[in-house]
């Protein structure tokens, strides 16, 4: 089963190909993700489909999201060295 969702640039930002997101507190790996329309997918086997409420929600329900750490951690480090080198450049 596939499922698609959608959701806020602010968001999607942090969500990567192969990452983990935590839907509704299940952890599962993020298949693709298309920011130009600001949403991704993941894919569940029958034997989690079967354990968690994600599949019993309506199409266009709400879910609750938790991006990984890691890639929230990545991104603000980068943007942190963006700023040391804008900030550099100024000095200079």
């Amino acid at each position: 089963m596939w499922i698609k969702v959608k959701t806020d640039p602010e968001i999607l930002r942090y969500i990567v190909p192969k990452g983990f997101i935590a839907i509704d507190g299940t952890s599962l790996t993020v298949c693709d993700v298309n920011a130009s329309e600001n949403w991704f997918t993941f894919m569940l086997i029958e034997y989690t489909q079967k354990k968690i409420i994600v599949p019993q929600k309506p199409v266009g329900g709400l879910v609750n999201l938790e991006v990984d750490v890691l890639v929230s951690n990545l991104y603000l480090f980068f943007r942190y060295v963006a700023y040391i080198h804008c900030m550099t450049h100024e000095l200079n």
